[in-house]
């Protein structure tokens, strides 16, 4: 969860609000930010890093409440563990792996799902890349090189 606050340094004049100039330079003051993100990192920019907040009636300790959980979310991290090490790899070496090895992915460390058909399928080009997890009924997980993450199911016969 993350809540992001601009504050800017404000003075009323003649009923309206009035940025703050700094009297060294004539310049209006710089906002202040505030961010509240609890992801490691000092960034609200990455959403695969955010958190869920799940709404309920029933108050806090009183019930066990059923919580709404991303069934796939280890899937969706694996893919993006693929994703960084793509785009660390293409900033190193100046094209995109087909090669998890070559990546530096270990299926033990690295990609623990279950359910899905290991390894995943690599394509690229040398300005694109696309992996693929598929599981046996041909549902798939893909991410390409600006990051989006989608699922595709298998056609309907």
């Amino acid at each position: 969860l993350n809540f992001s606050r601009v504050e800017y340094h404000l003075v009323v004049e003649n009923g309206v609000y009035v940025k703050i100039k700094d009297p060294a330079n004539g310049q209006v003051l710089p906002e202040d930010n505030w961010t509240w993100a609890p992801q490691g990192i000092i960034n609200i920019h990455y959403p695969e890093m955010w958190g869920y907040v799940q709404f309920t009636a029933t108050e806090a300790g009183k019930a066990k409440e059923y919580c709404n959980e991303d069934q796939e979310a280890d899937l969706k991290w694996a893919l993006r563990k693929i994703y960084y090490k793509q785009r660390n790899f293409m900033a190193d070496k100046g094209r995109f792996s087909v090669n998890l090895g070559e990546l530096g992915i270990d299926r033990d460390k690295d990609l623990k799902i279950k359910g899905w058909n290991y390894p995943p399928m690599i394509q690229s080009t040398e300005s694109l890349f696309e992996v693929v997890f598929q599981n046996k009924i041909g549902t798939k997980w893909h991410i390409r090189q600006d990051g989006l993450i989608w699922k595709t199911e298998p056609a309907k016969k």
